[in-house]
């Protein structure tokens, strides 16, 4: 009985020291030049917080916001592109994705099939990201298919 409030006034004591270590982190945000710009909008393409990179919701805009590709397909490729440029602006990259998460427009049964191909083509070995798809009524505008979110590491790359 004696060591077990022993050990629970150790970690008792303990927890202000855990917790001060984990606010001291420092975040700070990152832009791609190669991107649409965000900051005018009011928030980040990404911010580097510790050893994570984490990305706003990103579509398949260029950086001048021109015409959208007018098929899922495309609009999915153009995203991955997209989230390659800033993962590695924030020194990162995809082949270090923690997670990802998907928002798609009318999801269907055709739509969550590109997906899964194009995450099998992305990472092909035993490595794979966690990942949520969710369906959405509709994305910051109407020609939107789909927004991707990653996170990721920085400078950890995974082995094959």
């Amino acid at each position: 009985m004696i060591k077990q409030v022993k050990w629970l006034y150790m970690s008792v004591g303990f927890l202000p020291l855990s917790i001060n270590i984990g606010c001291t982190h420092h975040s700070e945000p990152v832009h791609s030049a190669a991107l649409y710009p965000t900051s005018q909008a009011g928030f980040s393409q990404a911010i580097k917080s510790g050893n994570l990179l984490f990305t706003s919701g990103m579509v398949a805009w260029d950086v001048k916001r021109t015409p959208l590709p007018t098929s899922f397909q495309q609009q999915l490729d153009a995203i991955f592109i997209n989230l390659e440029h800033l993962a590695m602006e924030g020194s990162s990259s995809l082949s270090q994705a923690i997670f990802l998460r998907f928002y798609v427009v009318d999801l269907d049964a055709d739509k969550r099939n590109i997906i899964s191909q194009k995450l099998q083509d992305l990472f092909p070995h035993a490595y794979k990201p966690a990942s949520s798809l969710v369906g959405v009524s509709a994305l910051a505008t109407e020609e939107l298919m789909l927004e991707i979110e990653l996170i990721s590491e920085i400078n950890n790359p995974r082995p094959q």
